[in-house]
């Protein structure tokens, strides 16, 4: 094999029924590698390994909102998204889709009065509530250190105000 047919893929990642596929390939062969993959599959295509470790630092896979370290703190509280009321579920939904964790306040104004969101938290839920957004903008900055940030980045990507508060957090939870 001669060095212009050498590729290098990366990365396949499945998810259900389609997958993304990364190839690393000269240019002039790219589009037909491009073509012989499933169409179902997502290909994003790169000439040199350069490009694909930008992309992979400023990019890659990462889901960038606090979705998943929502669901894994409330799975260890013991709780499903599915078994809160539909307001709270609703109110969990909204935040979990930003990508960093909200100040308690405003997932306080998202109820009537403050009195009734805490009685429904307090009534489905054995955590505080800002001990529960501690603990996902935890799991978000070990998530995005983890997927190749640096501690700064993962500390005011997560919502902390600086890399100590965000050690303290961690290092409490």
């Amino acid at each position: 094999m001669n060095e212009r047919e050498r590729l290098a893929v990366s990365r396949q990642r499945t998810n259900g029924s389609s997958s993304e596929v990364i190839v690393v390939a000269p240019a002039e062969l790219l589009r037909s590698i491009v073509k012989s993959v499933n169409r179902t599959s997502r290909v994003l295509a790169f000439t040199t390994l350069q490009e694909l470790d930008h992309w992979r630092r400023t990019e890659g896979f990462e889901d960038p909102s606090i979705y998943h370290d929502l669901i894994t703190a409330l799975i260890e509280v013991g709780c499903r998204l599915t078994a809160l009321p539909r307001k709270l579920r609703t109110a969990l939904e909204g935040i979990s889709a930003e990508t960093n964790v909200p100040p308690l306040r405003k997932l306080e104004s998202l109820w009537p009065s403050r009195r009734s969101f805490y009685r429904t938290w307090d009534a489905h839920l054995e955590i505080a509530p800002a001990a529960f957004l501690r603990r996902v903008r935890a799991l978000h900055a070990n998530r995005l250190m983890a997927s190749g940030r640096t501690k700064k980045e993962a500390a005011l990507l997560a919502g902390y105000s600086s890399v100590d508060q965000m050690r303290r957090n961690v290092r409490q939870d």
